[in-house]
């Protein structure tokens, strides 16, 4: 199985999550699925809405049913620790969590039938990598303006910031994380970013393309 890209810890697999994932071994997960809407935020009003990914993948409710949810029980029951931002939407398709943090947002853009939505849920599993050391926090503030890059080609990249904070939660310095729903890459930049070792894998030739050359650059600029 050649990689599409590895360097310095760093590894992208292009193909099917389900089909790569018996062939990688990694101590922690760390992954953003589509969140099962469709094309849409999820917010009242379409010029909030989401772009759709690409003509090929649907991101509806069936995917995360058949597709994301499964994949995040297979590295559960594996043995992995990790985490999951499912979207609210859809957020009990998953795999019963050990824990539930959030993201909060001072500034709330989403609108859902009862109000802004400043929050994200954060579903996490297996054992706290520093209980025992020191008591972590579940809930994590974004910064005030902390948005995606606008100059990434991709519909819905999560903040780096956020990325860091959910990597530094999940693993320890040393340690591999696995991204099965890589995108652009911002899992891998942020685990390069904090001492982590990771592993991508993207169905999509583009967003591989996107990840390798982030990563690729020898200063980051996405803080």
């Amino acid at each position: 199985m050649k990689p599409y890209y590895e360097h310095a810890g760093i590894t992208i697999f292009l193909g099917d999550c389900r089909e790569i994932l018996p062939n990688v071994k990694a101590e922690a997960f760390c992954t953003d699925p589509p969140w099962g809407l469709s094309g849409s935020s999820g917010t009242v009003g379409r010029s909030r809405a989401k772009a759709i990914y690409s003509s090929a993948f649907v991101d509806d409710e069936r995917f995360v049913r058949d597709v994301a949810s499964p994949v995040v029980d297979y590295m559960r029951l594996a043995g992995m620790r990790g985490c999951c931002t499912p979207g609210q939407r859809h957020a009990w398709e998953y795999p019963k969590p050990d824990d539930i943090g959030c993201i909060t947002h001072p500034v709330a853009n989403g609108l859902g039938p009862w109000g802004h939505a400043g929050w994200q849920p954060v579903l996490f599993y297996g054992r706290d990598p520093m209980l025992g050391k020191t008591i972590s926090r579940m809930v994590y503030q974004a910064p005030s303006g902390c948005t995606h890059d606008s100059q990434i080609n991709h519909p819905c990249p999560k903040p780096l910031p956020v990325m860091r904070w959910l990597v530094r939660r999940v693993a320890i310095c040393g340690e591999t994380i696995l991204d099965p729903f890589m995108g652009s890459g911002t899992t891998l930049v942020a685990a390069k970013l904090e001492g982590r070792k990771a592993i991508g894998i993207e169905i999509e030739e583009r967003y591989c393309e996107i990840a390798a050359k982030r990563l690729a650059q020898e200063v980051f600029n996405f803080d």
